[in-house]
């Protein structure tokens, strides 16, 4: 484990498989111009430079995914997420990497595991005050990691790892590929699978519910969830007339957004 910590964190300790080379920081470049955009594409591009360099000088790592992250100290902070650390997440072909973006725009490496092909990766933000006992506070901040499970690369395996220790929290194991994971502002933690949605509490990690009979979709996600502070979002294979809001058509055999 290497790199800096979040703010009041301590510092994370090394790990077996998990790079304890250094943190590194990656420096702002001046204002050229470019879009947002454009340089967040080459932010990214030079990362994976920078880092194939520090490792392994003839070979390059292929990214094969990104995402933006925040993580407020609190969960009074998350109200607002101005001031909450930006982080992004960067997946390989043969693991995984997070970078914690300062507000000059430098990068600085907190995290690095290398164990093989990750699908998808979360942070699980802090839970809200209740009267419930959180029984991981003393482990966060936490992620949630979809590896490949064995040599066939089946990713129906998601570790639960603290980022303070880079200890692993919890192993979750699924009957099928997990296609996507989801995290707060609800205190769940959500596996949504090709045909099924998997909550678990995120105070405890236990499990809370199961949505079977999901709607399988075409394109990029074959399974599409969303989680708010109050609602969960999903497709259910067929439709529930109790349930269906107004507008559209409902032809026969012809779907719509009023029947599904």
């Amino acid at each position: 484990m290497s790199g800096s910590t979040f703010p009041g964190e301590n510092k994370m300790s090394n790990r077996r498989r998990v790079d304890s080379s250094g943190g590194r920081c990656v420096k702002p470049e001046p204002a050229n111009g470019k879009s947002y955009m454009e340089s967040v594409y080459n932010f990214i591009h030079d990362l994976s430079q920078v880092y194939t360099k520090a490792t392994i000088p003839d070979e390059k790592d292929t990214i094969t995914w990104a995402r933006f992250f925040t993580y407020p100290e609190n969960h009074e902070d998350s109200e607002d997420n101005m001031n909450s650390p930006i982080l992004l997440m960067l997946g390989y072909s043969n693991g995984i990497q997070m970078w914690n973006v300062a507000i000059n725009g430098d990068a600085d490496e907190i995290f690095s595991l290398r164990d093989g092909p990750v699908k998808t990766a979360c942070i699980l933000p802090p839970p809200s005050p209740s009267g419930i006992m959180d029984q991981l506070q003393e482990k966060r901040p936490l992620m949630a990691i979809c590896l490949a499970a064995d040599s066939k690369q089946m990713f129906a395996q998601v570790s639960i790892r603290s980022l303070r220790t880079g200890d692993q929290v919890k192993r979750l194991d699924f009957p099928s590929d997990v296609i996507s994971l989801h995290a707060g502002p609800a205190p769940l933690l959500l596996v949504a699978l090709k045909e099924s949605v998997h909550a678990f509490d995120a105070r405890s990690l236990y499990p809370v519910f199961i949505l079977n009979g999901c709607f399988l979709a075409g394109g990029l996600v074959a399974n599409p969830v969303s989680l708010g502070r109050r609602w969960l979002a999903y497709s259910p294979s067929e439709g529930q007339p109790g349930l269906q809001s107004a507008g559209g058509v409902a032809g026969d055999g012809v779907p719509s957004y009023v029947a599904t």
